[in-house]
Parts: structure tokens; C-alpha cells; sequence
């Protein structure tokens, strides 16, 4: 509900006597009717009556601004706002900067009924008067008998400000989107404690998205700020509930999720307007953002990029026990450039057995900074023959390739046959007594082909 500023006007009048200058009564008949036959009508009706009598009969009367104040102040009485605004408008015809023509007709706009477009456009047309003569508006010859001096400049702030008001609710009304959401902003600027105007400032802006989607930000702000401002002249609980919802609404469908909202939710029980640089990332910028986020940590990491794209993504789905058996089982891997982006596995140590001259190893490698969906983890059982001499301390690095002889869904892993005379096993430093077995060089065993990897 839009509440027009209250300007106290008080169109009281005081008809003149007799007097040796300035506007006179034409005889004492229009004297009766302006003076006696009004004085003594009974209602407000009455009065309009005694008005119309005086119109009728002295149309060109001197004192015909005090009886078009009368006029003003019956209306007023009535809470007739239609025909106040009309007759302001007739006012205005003949004197433009008419003070309280102007005031009637923008206070009126809000609640006049029926209301038209032409209305809303005169309305507009007043407030564009004063701001742009203000000087003319409040000049001292301006001011109504009835207002003291201190009275009248006392007002002239409140004018301004209506004239502000007035002219961006108008823009919004008639749905001139663009040229609403500036003097919206305006009003805003100088009149934040009235939260229904930043929910008009949303709709400006949401209604121009079609068009420019870069208004949707600010909109999402404005309903937020409509919907969570508690402070004077805050929105009835419903109306603020439904603000807000609006704002999540949109929130969801810009961003993808509710991600973050809470963080709007702050800046608008802080901030009138969108701070500068405020903006609310949707959600193909989101998307582009992760795709380029996860093709660098891949570009970065290709060993195990390649390794969640061919073994453990492959292996992990219904049937992997099969698909090993079938494509990986006894199959050399890596098998090498250009079929992956590497000769060998790098991985850490997680633990040996036994500790020294190590028959097998269980190695793992992983990144907790992968931005996929699907975190690469090279987690692997080695077979190691010959033992290596000697030991390694747990989270050391190594490489190693192998023949791939079985799988384990959970937890995921995948077991090696390696041959360390083959040198399938690099970076071992191991120290201490070598007990392992001698023995002849050994040929690299028969087996399937590596299967073909996607490879990045």
C-alpha cells in the first residue's frame, strides 16, 4: 500500500473585505453568496453548492483563486479525490505554480479512483513543475494567505520530496520500466525507509531482464532488501514474506541453488541500495567457472586424470568385476605414451610388507584440492618381485607399472604384478640388509594389451 507524504495542507481561506487594492468583490451580491450564503451552508455539500452558484454567476470574479482554494478545501472535506484532482488541474490551466494544485494533485494520484494513464502522465507533469521551478514554486508572492512564512518554508522540503516520490511511483504505474528505475533510485537515495519503493525499484529492474540480464542482480537485491527490512516503515509480515520468497524465487533460478543468499540477506540490512561491484553469479557463469576449474586441475594432473577416466570411473560401475576380467586382466599398465600422458604410476607408500625387502605395497596418490565430481584416487597393491632391498619410510614417492592381475570394488583396488629387475619400480631408495632372492633377468611376462585409455 503506497502512502502519499503528508503535507498538512490546510487550505483554510479568508475572503477579503472591501478593500482599496487587490482583488475586490464585483458587488454586494457576490459578496451574499462568497461571504454570508457560504458562511451559513451547513455541510460540506452546502458549501459546494454556495461554490457553484458563485461560479455560475460571477465567472470572471477577482477573487477567483480564493473560491478554487474554497473549492479545494471542499473536496478535501469530501475525501473527493477525483474531482480535487480535476479541479487542480483546471487550476493550473490558469496559474501553474497554484501551491496547492500542485500539493492536491500529488497526493491525490495514490488514491484517486477511477485513475487513468493521463492521470499518472499529469501527475508526472506536476512533480517535473516544481523540480525544475522550484524557485518560482516557493517564491513568497506563491504563498496561500493561509500559511505563516516559517509554515511555508518548512514545507518546501517535503514538496520536493513528494514531487520525487510521486513521479518515480508514476513511472511504475505505467510500466516506463527504465525511466522507473531512475527516479526509483532517486527516491530511494533520499527516502530509504520506505522499503515498498525498493520492492518497485525489484519490479522495474526484473521486468527489463528479457532485455538485459544484467538488471537481475540488482533486482534479487531490491525484493531481499523489501522482504528483510525491519526498521521504520517496514512492510506487514505477509507482504514482506512474499517480497522475500520472490527474492529466493528468482535467487534459485539466476544462481542455481541457495547457495549464498544469506550473504545478500546481510548486505540488504546494510545497505540502501547494491553496494558498487555487487553482482550474483548465475549459473551458466558457475558452469564455466567449474569446467575451467576442473580442465586445469586435469591439464595439472594427468596421471590421475587418466587413471579416473580409464581404470577407476570404468571399473567402479555395475559389471567393473567383468570388465576387468574381460579388458584389464594380465594387461601391462600404463600402457604408455601416446595411449596415456605418462610411462609410469606416481604414488605414495602407505605401507609395506614386511617393512624391509617388501613382497608387496599398498600405494594410494589423491589431490584433496580436485574440484571434480568424481575425485581421481590411484589406490593400488603392488606384487613386487624380486623383494626390493632395504626400506622406505611410509609417504615416500615412487613409480611403478605393472601387470594389472585383480580388483577390488571396496574399497576400490587394484592389484600389480611387478617386476622390479624389469626396473618397473623407480625411486626406490631403500636402506638396509638386502635378503631378497638373486636371480636372472626376467622377461617381461605375456600377457593382454593395454586397453585404449580416453587419455585427456
Amino acid at each position: 500500500m503506497i502512502t502519499a507524504t503528508v503535507l498538512g495542507l490546510s487550505i483554510g481561506w479568508v475572503l477579503p473585505a472591501q478593500q482599496a487594492s487587490g482583488p475586490n468583490w464585483k458587488d454586494r451580491a457576490e459578496y451574499d453568496i462568497g461571504v454570508t450564503e457560504y458562511g451559513q451552508a451547513k455541510d460540506a455539500k452546502g458549501r459546494l453548492g454556495v461554490l457553484d452558484k458563485w461560479s455560475k454567476g460571477y465567472p470572471d470574479s477577482e477573487l477567483w483563486e480564493e473560491r478554487e482554494n474554497a473549492y479545494l478545501a471542499v473536496y478535501g472535506e469530501m475525501k473527493d479525490c477525483r474531482h480535487a484532482f480535476d479541479r487542480a488541474k483546471q487550476i493550473r490551466m490558469k496559474k501553474p505554480e497554484h501551491y496547492f494544485s500542485i500539493s492536491i494533485a500529488m497526493n491525490c494520484i495514490y488514491t484517486i479512483q477511477p485513475r487513468t494513464d493521463a492521470d499518472l502522465n499529469y501527475a508526472i507533469e506536476v512533480a517535473d513543475y516544481v523540480q525544475q521551478n522550484e524557485a518560482k514554486v516557493f517564491d513568497a508572492a506563491n504563498k496561500p494567505s493561509s500559511y505563516k512564512p516559517d509554515q511555508f518554508a518548512n514545507e518546501k522540503p517535503l514538496v520536493l520530496k513528494l514531487a520525487q516520490q510521486t513521479k518515480a511511483y508514476s513511472l511504475h504505474q505505467l510500466k516506463k520500466w527504465p525511466e522507473a528505475e531512475v527516479e526509483l533510485t532517486k527516491f530511494i537515495q533520499v527516502e530509504p525507509a520506505q522499503p515498498n519503493f525498493s520492492l518497485m525499484l525489484g519490479q522495474a529492474e526484473y521486468s527489463q531482464a528479457k532485455q538485459d540480464q544484467s538488471k537481475v542482480p540488482a533486482a534479487i537485491f531490491n525484493f531481499a532488501r523489501a522482504g528483510n527490512y525491519t526498521g521504520p516503515g517496514a512492510l506487514p509480515a505477509a507482504s514482506a514474506k512474499q517480497a522475500d520468497q520472490q527474492a529466493q524465487t528468482i535467487y534459485k533460478n539466476w544462481h542455481g541453488s541457495m547457495t549464498d543468499y544469506d550473504k545478500v540477506v546481510a548486505l540488504v540490512k546494510s545497505n540502501v541500495l547494491p553496494p558498487a561491484g555487487f553482482t550474483i553469479p548465475n549459473i551458466n557463469q558457475l558452469n564455466a567457472a567449474d569446467f575451467a576449474k576442473k580442465d586445469a586441475w586435469d591439464k595439472a594432473h594427468p596421471e590421475l586424470t587418466w587413471w579416473r577416466d580409464n581404470i577407476q570411473i570404468p571399473l567402479s560401475a555395475a559389471g567393473g568385476a567383468a570388465l576387468f576380467d574381460m579388458n584389464y586382466k594380465d594387461a601391462g599398465l600404463p600402457p604408455g605414451p601416446p595411449a596415456s600422458p605418462m610411462a609410469m604410476f606416481t604414488a605414495k607408500i602407505v605401507s609395506m610388507t614386511p617393512e624391509s625387502n617388501p613382497k608387496e605395497m599398498i600405494v594410494e596418490m589423491s589431490d584433496p584440492a580436485d574440484p571434480n565430481d568424481v575425485k581421481a584416487a590411484l589406490n593400488a597393491k603392488l606384487v613386487l618381485d624380486p623383494p626390493p632391498p632395504g626400506t622406505m619410510p611410509v609417504g615416500s614417492e615412487i613409480k611403478f607399472k605393472g601387470a594389472a592381475k585383480a580388483f577390488q570394488a571396496t574399497p576400490f583396488l587394484v592389484t600389480f604384478d611387478v617386476d622390479t629387475e624389469m626396473k618397473e619400480l623407480e625411486g626406490w631408495t631403500g636402506t638396509g640388509p638386502a635378503n631378497a632372492k638373486q636371480g636372472k633377468a626376467k622377461t617381461a611376462p605375456k600377457g593382454k594389451a593395454a586397453p585404449k585409455g580416453k587419455g585427456k
